[in-house]
């Protein structure tokens, strides 16, 4: 008897996936990702328009903080959508069928000679042939194997690229970069732009791992897991 929960030989169903962005279990995550960050890029882009405006191009600590906070943000944001994109993506599917040959020079696939037949490792024997040139062919099935990361949506997907994705892993010390930088640095705010900057700021830091993870336990709910 069933119990609700998905076997474990799911497979990705586009139909039932909710891609959409705005149908996605991630809204909460890009909503709070994508307006804490865009309020410090626009603030980055006019700290810049404000310098040549006023024909100064020397060293200004309140316009090069803001200039900093952008590009952060874009790295947020770009963070976020490779994040949900990785464990949304459907499982690449691995070819289904080889066939091998001799023609008396060697072994050969699909059209390419191997280097030393003696190492190549043939999948079982469906049958054998010859083509129209008299060579005998050997027609192979390659069984495909369950990818390492998962079906798409599920916890070990999840976990996979929380914890062994190399671009993610990377981001996580920009993102320890990001927080040193952001607490430590000794920094008043020069105007209202700034001082509004710093306090999404503040929000994006708090409210970006909490939303992650109510978007990962709404899609586990949506999925009948919890």
């Amino acid at each position: 008897m069933s119990d609700g929960s998905p076997s474990s030989n799911e497979q990705y169903d586009p139909s039932n996936s909710n891609n959409s962005c705005l149908q996605s279990p991630f809204i909460l995550y890009y909503t709070v990702t994508f307006s804490m960050n865009g309020i410090a890029i626009i603030g980055g882009i006019f700290s810049q328009f404000d310098l040549h405006r006023n024909n100064y191009y020397g060293f200004d600590r309140c316009d090069a903080w803001s200039y900093a906070n952008a590009c952060f943000g874009v790295i947020h944001i770009g963070a976020a959508i490779y994040l949900v994109k990785k464990i949304r993506e459907p499982e690449k599917e691995p070819a289904a069928s080889t066939t091998y040959g001799d023609d008396g020079n060697g072994v050969f696939v699909t059209g390419y000679r191997l280097h030393d037949p003696r190492d190549n490792k043939m999948s079982p024997v469906v049958g054998t042939n010859k083509n129209h040139d008299g060579i005998s062919t050997i027609a192979t099935t390659t069984t495909p194997t369950p990818t390492i990361a998962g079906p798409p949506d599920s916890p070990k997907r999840i976990r996979r690229v929380l914890c062994e994705n190399k671009v993610f892993a990377l981001y996580i010390f920009v993102f320890v970069a990001y927080l040193c930088w952001h607490f430590f640095l000794e920094m008043n705010a020069c105007n209202l732009g700034m001082a509004f900057a710093m306090r999404c700021a503040d929000i994006f830091i708090l409210a970006a791992p909490c939303s992650f993870a109510f978007s990962v336990g709404t899609m586990m709910h949506q999925q009948g897991r919890l």
